[in-house]
């Protein structure tokens, strides 16, 4: 598995990141974008994040974003995207610590 460290600004003012880090990802393999290190982000930021996706599909390779900033989460919540750029583990495990919550009030 290959794992990148993201850093910076994925924003509209930065759109050379696009192409650098599309770039690094693996055909044939799993990719890990670590995004700990990335500053800003906004919708382009999150496009950017979309097509990523999209070119590991193309080249027959997997890409898992891991160390999501607050601001993107905020940002794929806020567009509906969970399904499309998290990892179906990690929402899955999500909602079920969602659902347990209220049970474990009422009990």
């Amino acid at each position: 598995m290959s794992v990148n460290q993201i850093s910076g600004d994925l924003t509209a003012a930065h759109p050379e990141a696009a192409d650098r880090w599309a770039s690094a990802i693996k055909p044939r393999a799993a990719n890990t974008f670590d995004l700990g290190g990335v500053e800003k982000v906004d919708s382009v930021g999150v496009s950017m994040l979309i097509n990523w996706k999209r070119f590991a599909q193309a080249n027959d390779a997997t890409l898992s974003f891991v160390n999501l900033p607050e601001q993107i989460m905020r940002l794929v919540e806020m567009y509906e995207l969970e399904d499309l750029l998290l990892d179906q583990q990690k929402t899955a495990s999500d909602s079920e610590a969602k659902t347990a919550e209220p049970a474990a009030a009422a009990a």
